[in-house]
């Protein structure tokens, strides 16, 4: 069993030297009394892939922005535990959404494997019986991982 705000706040730790480098808002609104059962470090690996993603499309040569922002949240619905991370980096072009979970693909410039956001959902899935979607909303990507409690 972990706490899920202690987890998201080691994270922030980690990533805090890109976030104000690039003059990023980062915002939370996380209960900081919701527990996980599983394995805290992988899910660790996934918050911090998901917010390297969002961190990775403010840092893009061919994008400018007024504001930088990421928005993290955590909301209890009966059994479910719900954990959205939101950023207003233009979103995911519509014709790659359906895709972004397959092995080897990427939206990114630079050569990569591909694989970081398939090893999330396999985590998610597999690890915790739960699921990791991925819309646009306003103007921005939301990443949103539902776990049963």
């Amino acid at each position: 069993m972990f706490n899920i705000d202690k987890v998201i706040s080691k994270v922030e730790r980690i990533l805090i030297g890109r976030i104000k480098n690039n003059h990023i808002q980062l915002d939370k609104r996380v209960d900081k009394e919701l527990n996980l059962k599983g394995y805290k470090n992988e899910f660790s690996q996934v918050i911090l892939n998901l917010i390297n993603n969002a961190l990775d499309e403010f840092e893009s040569p061919n994008k400018n922005f007024k504001e930088k922002s990421i928005f993290i949240e955590t909301l209890k619905k009966e059994n479910i535990c719900i954990i959205r991370i939101k950023d207003n980096a233009g979103g995911i072009p519509k014709e790659y959404l359906e895709k972004i979970f397959d092995t080897k693909f990427s939206l990114k410039q630079k050569e990569t494997l591909g694989i970081g956001l398939t090893i999330c959902k396999n985590i998610i899935e597999k690890n915790f019986k739960g699921e990791l979607q991925a819309y646009n909303e306003n103007e921005g990507a939301v990443l949103e991982i539902k776990i049963p409690l």
